[in-house]
């Protein structure tokens, strides 16, 4: 084999193994059950959007009357 192949080769399997991580650390589909989905009616008090995920906070009010951060 030639050298130059060799070396194309396991820098090929060098970058397939270094995307795995970045690929389990998003979910997918099959992490959410899309048939069992809920609505609030909430206030949103900040939104924050920084690397790497973004941050959204609110007040949720229950039944009792009592709010929730």
């Amino acid at each position: 084999m030639n050298a130059n192949f060799t070396s194309r080769i396991c820098l090929l399997a060098l970058l397939g193994t270094a995307a795995l991580p970045a690929y389990a650390h998003h979910g997918t589909a099959p992490s959410y059950d899309l048939s069992k989905q809920w609505t609030k009616d909430a206030v949103v008090t900040s939104f924050h959007y920084a690397n790497p995920h973004p941050q959204l906070f609110f007040d949720l009010t229950d039944d009792k009357g009592n709010v929730e951060h």
